[in-house]
């Protein structure tokens, strides 16, 4: 599973963790981060290297979890 890390730099920073880059819009404004999500989709690839500016980075990542057999056939 994806999950985008977000990274504010200065002050009190934060770490922010969205399973999409839209669902990064909803809680901040291109403003809050420097860049719109158009540019972002379009101009940076996040599985080759983290986007960074002034105000934040913002990675790609993978959530590992573990393996379940909720839902299969148990012997």
């Amino acid at each position: 599973m994806k999950v985008y890390h977000v990274e504010f730099k200065g002050g009190d920073g934060g770490h922010y963790y969205f399973g999409s880059q839209a669902a990064i819009f909803e809680w901040f404004t291109p403003l809050d981060l420097g860049i719109s999500l158009k540019s972002l989709r379009n101009k940076y690839n996040l599985a080759e290297r983290p986007y960074q500016n002034g105000r934040v980075i913002i990675r790609l990542g993978e959530l590992k979890r573990k393996e379940t057999k909720r839902g299969g056939w148990r012997e």
